[in-house]
């Protein structure tokens, strides 16, 4: 049983999460470095 919350669950900090692989592959996809 977890006790402590994970960051998508504290509403302050959703603006900083994001989803690595997808980010990853539109740098990619771009051509960027």
């Amino acid at each position: 049983m977890r006790r402590a919350k994970i960051a998508e669950e504290i509403e302050e900090l959703r603006d900083y999460l994001t989803d690595v692989s997808y980010e990853i592959n539109e740098i990619v996809d771009k051509g960027e470095d």
